[in-house]
């Protein structure tokens, strides 16, 4: 009854309040409004706050700020907590949940600064008496004299007033002598805040001496974090104990996280000092010295790596350290994130342990398996991997690289140089035995060449021509050599594979059947950010790629005609490569295409083991060999034979040219030679025909292949051409004239539109393994036609590669293998 009495009274108050009128006026309006207000206050008899609720939900609060890195609000919150629970109040809960509604983002809206401002002001402090002497010295001498009590009585009245007193004597300005130079050491000394003194004592968990009684520290995750990174970087930490006398690293059991499982922590942990102690044994051996040249240079190689991965260390702490932003505190992405970063340097780690033994007996050891990774990455297309090995290659190899070039341009051999697999036998002995007797190769016990194994293909040149220059000096030619020595040509990475890379997504664009594969906007586009790698910004925006309106071309490599790439020279480069020349470039470059175009139906054109007629699965393989075999020989010749050699001459001819009419002829005559050597000259028209048909036939190679896995129930190759139908080839042969014209070549057109249809005319009747057939006598008979007019021409015109092309053509006929 007095809680209704209450309620009552309360009802009474909050209706005059908001009706702003007297009862008495209006007494049925008042008591409407009463009533309203007391059947809605009957309905919302709200309980108490929980206070335990009240308390996990601060509890979660400070979790939650110190996930979000926000240690100091959370301490700060802590602090005030702990206040409060001295303080009683039955209200507190009710205060305490009301101040969790009103607040808004405290993560992102609250700064500690402010709480300053809560403080109240320091009282002033109490005054001393070294302050007042400080402000109101003891200066006046006459302050410690004795009073003269006669001079106020007043029997002194009659004293004659005409005896005046006797005037101070003027004293002279103190000197610097007079001075007190000395002063108050505390004047010195800041005053420190002691609060500060006790965060750094807090922060220094490794001083707590709860492992005497068996209990274990607790400590923060950013913490472990910092401690870790500390460990990485070889520095000694006391979450882990490192031995690095044995290399070991172990977990120390007096801390923990409360926040996670034991069991999850330890295996982090483990991770952690796993990769910690490969990196100890690596930083060990970088300190061990050294003698021989080589593994000096190793040893700085190693060393630069680790400085760079500790500069990397040193940029993972900087973000907790001073965050740019709020980062999450996390053990396990920090894991993830070490172990990324750490992959090459384990590798190096064990490429170190296995040839640190070998290394006394075989210094160039470290030369061999770092080759051997650097092949396997580049293997298994670990682009990163191979950068990081290569890089450490190369720099190893430039100190062994330098005897060998000493060797090979002076002949001179280093005193007492073990490490080279040529050495002098007998210095005395007489010139006309010097060839075969004065020097000699380093063999082991075994009779292996002392060197490493991917330069003994190579040895026995560079052991004759370090003999042969010792033999011209001999002779009295020495002085003539000297003036022709080139420059060192730097050991980098000459990235081969960028024209590749713009083929594969011209040939892709190709097969995906869309009618804008040769957009020459796209295609420019493609072509600047893949040969951005090798070109800079301002060279790779001069590279524009044209196209001409094509049918669909791929029963032929022709169809690749329809894209040319062009070059914006600079005008001085135009006063030497003339106008007449870019065609010439425009049709080796459509021959390089046409190649790689073949290639790469080739490589996806594998036939499956669901084919059912064991003597078409045989025919396939066999006619994948051929025309690979054919394929990789052609991309050889054009790459490494003719361009190499051509340019190499042009190079050697340009260095010696006097004015720029000497640079243009020796360029016109360049240009001459290359179209003749890749076999794109007037005169061996024939022959380039049947190189482009056979070309052809791998593309029809591809699409059989393709027919077959899609009769036998398999899956068709996505990368190979789409496979029409008879009735679409035959009108494609039909229109083959019309469409050849756009080309520019009249005579290749016609015959290759004679070719299309034929190629069309048996496609309407043969099934796959009867195309298999054609095929194979096909290239039987069009391989003989290339080799015999390449004999031919070159027994005509003198010149070497189109024999040696012939030679290498004629290998596998002349095996017989199938």
């Amino acid at each position: 009854m007095a809680q209704n009495a209450r309620l009552a009274g309360l009802t009474d108050e909050l209706v005059q309040s908001i009706l702003q009128f007297d009862p008495a006026t209006n007494r049925q309006a008042y008591k409407r409004a009463k009533d309203l207000a007391a059947r809605g206050l009957r309905g919302h008899q709200y309980a108490r706050t929980n206070q335990f609720d009240v308390r996990n939900s601060f509890a979660g609060l400070d979790e939650k700020c110190r996930v979000k890195n926000r240690d100091d609000l959370a301490d700060a919150l802590q602090l005030r907590l702990q206040e409060l629970e001295g303080i009683t109040n039955k209200f507190k809960p009710e205060f305490l949940s009301l101040l969790l509604q009103l607040s808004d983002r405290p993560l992102e809206n609250t700064r500690i600064e402010a709480l300053d401002l809560l403080r109240p002001p320091s009282p002033p402090p109490q005054l001393t008496w070294a302050q007042i002497l400080e402000e109101d010295p003891y200066s006046d001498e006459e302050i410690w004299k004795d009073i003269d009590y006669a001079v106020d009585s007043s029997g002194d009245e009659q004293v004659d007033q005409g005896r005046k007193k006797p005037k101070k004597e003027l004293q002279t300005p103190a000197t610097s002598v007079d001075e007190d130079d000395t002063y108050d050491p505390q004047a010195c000394v800041d005053s420190i805040d002691s609060t500060l003194v006790s965060d750094v004592e807090q922060a220094q968990f490794w001083t707590s001496q709860s492992a005497e009684d068996g209990i274990k520290s607790e400590i923060t995750e950013l913490q472990a974090i910092r401690e870790t990174l500390f460990m990485l970087a070889g520095l000694p930490t006391s979450l882990y104990l490192i031995d690095k006398e044995r290399c070991s690293v172990r977990i120390n059991t007096r801390f923990k996280l409360s926040h996670a499982i034991p069991g999850t922590v330890d295996h982090l942990l483990s991770q952690f000092a796993s990769i910690g102690k490969d990196l100890l044994r690596l930083r060990r051996w970088t300190r061990q010295p050294s003698t021989l040249p080589l593994v000096q240079t190793f040893e700085a190689a190693v060393r630069e790596r680790l400085l760079g991965y500790d500069t990397q260390l040193s940029k993972v702490q900087r973000q907790y350290l001073v965050p740019n932003s709020p980062i999450p505190v996390s053990l396990v992405a920090l894991c993830s994130e070490i172990r990324l970063a750490s992959e090459q340097m384990l590798r190096l780690s064990q490429v170190v342990s296995d040839v640190e033994p070998r290394l006394l007996v075989n210094p160039f050891s470290h030369l061999e398996e770092l080759f051997n990774q650097t092949t396997l990455a580049q293997m298994t297309l670990r682009k990163t991997d191979f950068e990081f090995f290569s890089n450490i290659l190369f720099d190893c190899l430039r100190t062994y690289l330098k005897p060998i070039r000493r060797w090979m341009e002076s002949g001179e051999l280093g005193a007492n140089d073990e490490t080279f697999f040529v050495f002098e036998n007998d210095s005395g002995s007489d010139v006309a035995s010097m060839w075969h007797d004065r020097y000699v190769l380093r063999r082991d016990a075994q009779d292996q060449l002392r060197s490493p194994s991917f330069l003994q293909p190579a040895a026995a040149k560079i052991f004759n021509t370090g003999k042969s220059v010792v033999f011209l000096k001999e002779l009295g030619y020495g002085h003539t050599m000297l003036e022709n020595l080139d420059a060192e040509p730097a050991l980098d990475h000459r990235n081969g594979a960028v024209f590749e890379n713009f083929a594969n997504t011209i040939f892709e664009r190709m097969d995906s059947g869309h009618r804008g594969w040769n957009d020459r906007y796209m295609l420019t586009e493609l072509a600047r950010i893949i040969y951005g790698d090798v070109f800079s910004i301002q060279d790779a925006e001069k590279i524009v790629v044209r196209s001409a309106k094509s049918s669909d071309q791929s029963r032929s490599v022709k169809g690749l005609a329809a894209v040319s790439v062009d070059y914006s020279l600079h005008w001085s480069l135009l006063n030497i490569i003339q106008r007449s020349a870019m065609p010439i470039y425009q049709q080796l470059h459509k021959a390089l295409l046409q190649a790689y175009r073949a290639k790469y139906l080739l490589q996806r054109a594998r036939p499956t083991r669901s084919h059912k007629i064991k003597t078409s699965t045989r025919l396939t393989y066999k006619l994948q060999h051929r025309l690979t075999w054919f394929v990789d020989i052609l991309r050889s010749y054009y790459t490494e034979t003719v361009v190499s050699f051509t340019s190499r001459d042009m190079e050697a001819a340009m260095a010696k040219a006097e004015d720029i009419d000497r640079m243009s002829d020796i360029h016109v005559k360049y240009v001459a030679k290359l179209q003749e050597r890749a076999l794109l000259s007037p005169d061996l028209k024939p022959i380039h025909k049947a190189v482009t048909d056979i070309l052809d036939l791998c593309v029809r190679f591809a699409n059989t292949v393709a027919q077959l896995d899609a009769d036998t129930g398999g899956r068709a190759r996505p990368a190979a051409p789409r496979r029409k139908s008879s009735a679409q080839l035959l009108q494609r042969a039909r229109l083959s004239d019309t469409d050849d014209e756009a080309d520019g070549d009249d005579d290749d057109d016609d015959a290759a539109a004679a070719s299309a249809r034929g190629t069309a005319r048996r496609s309407i009747a043969s099934s796959p393994a009867e195309a298999l057939h054609t095929i194979d006598s096909e290239f039987a008979r069009l391989l003989p036609f290339v080799t015999a007019g390449l004999r031919s021409v070159g027994r005509v015109g003198a010149e070497p590669m189109w024999e040696q092309l012939a030679e290498r053509l004629e290998w596998e006929a002349k095996k017989e293998r199938y």
